[in-house]
């Protein structure tokens, strides 16, 4: 199944990106997912879901085979509509 973007991408402090949270059921995966987990935990009991710790990390072999799937289902895109997104890591103020 498709997950479904709660939010454009982007940089913010955990706080904020907890607020934004308001679904059933919620995935945390990466390095902040870890970070953050008992925060996480607390503040989302019963939501918060979170993969094996060797699935923690998304692997670029992850996303090539996610690629592969959308080409053998003919939903790949153009390679000249691929533009890569840069985030920017926020300062504490």
């Amino acid at each position: 199944p498709e997950g479904v973007r709660l939010h454009p991408d982007s940089v913010s402090f955990v706080e904020k990106m907890l607020e934004i949270i308001n679904q059933e059921s919620v995935l945390f995966v990466g390095e902040g997912a870890l970070l953050y987990q008992d925060k996480i935990v607390k503040d989302f009991t019963g939501i918060s879901c979170f993969p094996p710790i060797g699935l923690q990390s998304p692997l670029a072999s992850s996303v090539a085979q996610l690629g592969l799937t959308r080409l053998i289902n003919k939903d790949a895109a153009s390679a000249e509509d691929i533009v890569p997104v840069y985030l920017h890591t926020l300062s504490p103020k």
